[in-house]
């Protein structure tokens, strides 16, 4: 493989391939998805295994409409919120509760009207977060 050249990574469709079923079968696999016979069930999973298949975060994203992201928006100019001890408890509780969901945090700060509107034309085109 050149040098600097990421790796290919696995597809849906190669997993598919390798299980014999159809890249709906895997899919419904992948997401847990009920009516799938185990047999079909477990080559999908040796498929995973053996080409060791990860779900590509932007495919599932588009797919689902759902960023697998929480933002915490702070509206505010002073700098020192972040040197505040309960700033930092309520970040790190958050970021706690969102891990065991399985989501990530974004935080955005918004300190002018300019900013507010990114953060909401970010927010609205993200769509549903969970």
């Amino acid at each position: 493989m050149a040098e600097g050249v990421p790796p290919r990574r696995t597809t849906l469709d190669e997993v598919a391939e390798l299980a014999g079923v159809s890249r709906s079968v895997a899919s419904r696999v992948l997401n847990n998805a009920p009516h799938v016979s185990r047999a079909k069930r477990e080559a999908v999973e040796r498929a995973v295994q053996r080409l060791g298949y990860v779900p590509n975060p932007t495919a599932r994203a588009l797919a689902t409409r759902q960023t697998g992201a929480a933002a915490l928006v702070v509206s505010g100019e002073d700098p020192s919120i972040f040197a505040d001890p309960f700033f930092a408890q309520v970040i790190a509780g958050a970021a706690a509760a969102l891990e065991d969901a399985d989501l990530h945090l974004m935080l955005c700060l918004a300190a002018s009207d300019r900013g507010r509107g990114r953060v909401e034309r970010l927010l609205r085109s993200q769509g549903p977060t969970a």
